[in-house]
């Protein structure tokens, strides 16, 4: 700055130092350009953005820095910026060490004493242009999911006004954009429901809440259609609604379909009322028809026990019997063979040792078949050897406890008691995943109990709904015997299976008490 009696020569020469020191401590790149395109003069803020000193960028020219801008294209670039005055464009400039920056270049045209320059103000815009560039994704990611979802969808303004809609509106109302923006899509709407949609557009527009509406809309063909209408506010840093994105399905159908159904309902109730009275009259022809099925389920249960333990014993006294001559002719054969020397040997005593397993898994299914001997002991054999195969097939401590003698010389029911047991040490095998199982029999004067308990997790419903047909039959088989069943599962603490059976006089069999 100058004063009064400052000579012009010093003003002049403090304006030009007063100059070069802004242009030196811009935070921005700034630099001039002559008429061949040489850097002229640079700023700090330049020779930081590019890498040189300014020295050799004062040894260079624009070409060299500017990769969009080849010396061929001075005078064009020259007249156009001279033409406008100034310019506003991007570039891409290479520093020293070969990098590419992003820059904002903002060229001026200036003329000094003659002298034609270009001055450029060079903004770093790489950060920028990565928000840009992710804005635009973000956008064209926004625009895919919109085009790809299978409903109608838009984009609406702060007000509601839509400002962009897929293509699905498009196809569905036949109408194009410019009958669609702004607020020309009410114009779609059923007329019934145009002023009730518009005063619900201006209401959750001023109070931000969830849009969600049901209306008719034409469609392309005329016709009108049910549809839900749901839409969201988007929301900027401050909270302030900056638009709205929403959607809407077609539900004509399930409207048709709820009519249809509430019709329908009441048509059943009124068939069920009138098949009451039908059901009632033929209630007591199914309780008679129940019974006799029960009388024939017990036979068939008796037949099917039977069968098991003739077909049982015939494997135990006619094949098992064949197949253990043949295992001891088998032995002769060996030593016969040994003592020759002959190379069939091992073969024969192969055979032998096959033939013993045979004979052990044919006693195992006789067992299975007829698995409680005809004797007062019976049943107590018989759970012994549950818990032995029991423990032996499934590694899993399984052990009967019977504190006094059980003699049991009705053979249905002790039948039935061994397959009540048997049942449930399957489930606690397969649905409890017990650790330890306890099969316990005992009685007090004329009770007997058989008990089954063990440690596993519970029965859950689940396991219920599976095991259920076993279930029904172990109450079944009880309810024949005249014996109760009971049930008792604790989670993580493992179920208890009790069956008390007492004998009754009235039973086919004359010696059925247990003694």
């Amino acid at each position: 700055m100058s004063t009064g009696n400052e000579p012009a020569g010093q003003a002049g020469q403090r304006a030009q130092q007063f100059a070069k020191s802004t242009f030196d401590h811009l935070n921005t790149g700034a630099f001039w350009v002559d008429r061949q395109g040489r850097f002229v003069e640079v700023n700090a803020a330049a020779s930081r953005l590019l890498g040189y000193t300014r020295a050799e960028l004062l040894q260079m020219t624009v070409h060299e820095v500017d990769l969009e801008f080849p010396a061929a294209d001075l005078d064009r670039r020259w007249n156009e910026i001279q033409a406008r005055g100034s310019v506003l464009f991007e570039a891409r400039h290479r520093t020293k060490d070969g990098h590419v920056v992003d820059v904002e270049v903002h060229a001026h045209y200036l003329c000094l004493d003659g002298a034609e320059f270009i001055c450029g103000l060079v903004r770093d815009i790489a950060a920028s242009k990565k928000v840009e560039d992710a804005l635009r994704l973000s956008q064209d990611r926004f625009r895919l999911m919109i085009e790809s979802i299978p409903m109608l969808a838009w984009q609406c303004n702060a007000k509601g006004e839509a400002e962009y809609c897929n293509h699905r509106w498009y196809d569905y109302t036949g109408a194009g954009p410019e009958k669609t923006l702004g607020d020309m899509w009410q114009k779609a709407l059923h007329p019934d429901d145009e002023q009730r949609i518009a005063r619900e557009t201006v209401r959750t527009a001023q109070t931000s809440d969830p849009y969600d509406v049901e209306y008719r809309l034409r469609r392309h063909d005329g016709q009108y259609r049910w549809h839900l209408a749901r839409a969201l506010p988007v929301r900027d840093a401050t909270g302030k609604v900056i638009m709205w994105v929403g959607c809407a399905a077609d539900v004509e159908d399930q409207k048709r379909a709820e009519a249809a159904l509430r019709q329908s309902a009441a048509d059943l109730e009124r068939q069920v009322q009138d098949r009451t009275a039908t059901l009632q009259r033929l209630a007591n022809d199914l309780r008679r028809e129940v019974t006799q099925r029960n009388r024939v389920e017990l036979q068939l249960l008796e037949i099917s026990e039977r069968e098991q333990r003739r077909i049982g014993q015939e494997l135990h006294d006619s094949l098992g019997q064949l197949l253990a001559a043949v295992r001891f002719l088998s032995a002769n054969l060996h030593h016969q063979l040994a003592a020759t020397k002959h190379h069939t040997t091992p073969m024969a005593m192969r055979v032998h040792d096959e033939l013993g397993t045979a004979i052990e898994q044919l006693r195992s299914v006789a067992r299975g078949l007829h698995p409680v001997r005809q004797e007062p002991e019976g049943l107590t054999a018989a759970l012994t050897e549950l818990a032995h195969s029991t423990a032996k097939l499934f590694r899993i401590p399984c052990r009967f406890h019977c504190p006094a003698p059980v003699l049991l010389t009705d053979e249905t029911a002790a039948a039935h008691l061994y397959r009540i047991a048997q049942e449930a040490v399957a489930n606690a095998v397969k649905h409890a995943r017990a650790r330890q199982i306890v099969i316990e029999l005992k009685h007090t004067g004329k009770t007997l109990s058989l008990h089954v308990h063990d440690d596993g997790c519970g029965l859950p419903a689940r396991a219920r709904r599976t095991a259920g047909l076993g279930l029904s039959i172990m109450k079944y088989r009880a309810k024949v015997i005249g014996a109760t069943l009971s049930i008792r599962s604790v989670a993580k603490r493992g179920t208890v299976i009790t069956c008390r059976w007492t004998p009754t006089p009235d039973r086919p069999r004359g010696r059925s008490r247990p003694r």
